[in-house]
């Protein structure tokens, strides 16, 4: 048998309702008569029957709020970014304060970077990152916001964003030490970019982006490994 969905409205999230008052009434009630209330034992009760109903309502709406999440991702999974965008936005303007609604700046940041709307998706991943928490993808945001400086020819600033994203751990922070030589020699500073490619090979022989570096290094005229390793190397006799 089918079951009927309640449609989310906007203003189902984002109105106080009459249950949210009378809480927020009760609530100041015991903070105002804390000493009195807990004389009584039926006032015990009724306390923590109260906090059960914050906390069944709290739950509910982390459901709304979830389901909401869950069809904006679906979209986005489907590469409807449109509509994808549109949910994200009322979720994150919605639920500024729960854990859906801050990871909702991020895709929205991650779809305005699907649709090549590059300032729109800075200015969100910018946003993104002023917030708490997300640790993991605060990294996929600086690496985002380097891709996008990259992309707009601002390398310095993209290697800003690369240094802060290469302190991940796993090949993520590999990748981010790459692509943070690939900006310094895009700025003309080819003996940092030589050392760094140089060291990074020297540390992560088997990375992806190795043979990348390797025909950086032979376009700037250097070798593959670091000068006192072919000196070793080749001893003089």
């Amino acid at each position: 048998m089918a079951t009927a969905h309640r449609k989310i409205r906007r203003k189902d999230l984002k109105e106080k309702d009459e249950f949210v008052t009378t809480v927020e009434w009760i609530e100041h009630f015991f903070l105002t008569h804390l000493t009195q209330v807990l004389v009584s034992a039926a006032m015990v009760a009724a306390v923590v029957v109260l906090i059960v109903a914050i906390f069944a309502y709290g739950r509910h709406k982390s459901r709304l709020a979830g389901e909401q999440f869950f069809e904006a991702f679906a979209a986005f999974n489907e590469k409807n970014y449109p509509a994808a965008l549109q949910r994200f936005t009322e979720l994150a303007d919605n639920q500024p304060d729960r854990e859906v609604g801050r990871l909702a700046r991020f895709y929205m940041g991650a779809c305005y970077l699907a649709k090549d709307d590059l300032a729109r998706a800075k200015e969100a991943f910018i946003l993104f990152l002023s917030e708490p928490g997300g640790d993991l993808f605060k990294t996929l945001a600086q690496w985002n916001l380097g891709v996008i400086c990259e992309r707009t020819n601002d390398f310095k600033k993209a290697e800003e964003y690369y240094r802060q994203a290469s302190q991940a751990p796993g090949p993520q922070g590999v990748s981010a030490d790459f692509a943070v030589a690939r900006m310094l020699e895009r700025q003309g500073k080819n003996k940092e970019a030589i050392s760094a490619y140089q060291q990074l090979l020297e540390q992560h022989p088997m990375a992806a982006e190795r043979q990348d570096a390797v025909e950086a290094l032979a376009s700037l005229g250097a070798s593959p490994a670091p000068s006192h390793v072919a000196a070793s190397a080749h001893p003089a006799e």
